[in-house]
């Protein structure tokens, strides 16, 4: 499942936010924009910790500082290519 972009966001976010609470989302795609978005803060940090506990695989790409995947309590980070 991808979140596609912020504005989708605004529109679907509780429907999305349902499909997560619902175990309907196995793995999620997200940016910084859109995850924090998602879970209504501007906190990076707890918007991953938020969505990773609603989803069992969760990615997400954050421009320059490269991309994290989450999956069972375990962070990965991958650092951005020049």
């Amino acid at each position: 499942f991808t979140l596609s972009d912020v504005f989708c966001i605004s529109r679907h976010g509780g429907d999305f936010r349902k499909l997560m609470a619902d175990g309907l989302i196995d793995i999620m795609f997200a940016n910084a924009a859109e995850i924090t978005a998602l879970m209504s803060t501007e906190d990076f940090d707890a918007a991953v910790a938020a969505a990773a506990a609603e989803v069992p695989m969760l990615v997400v790409t954050r421009s320059e500082h490269g991309a994290i995947a989450v999956s069972g309590g375990k962070t990965v980070s991958v650092p951005a290519e020049p």
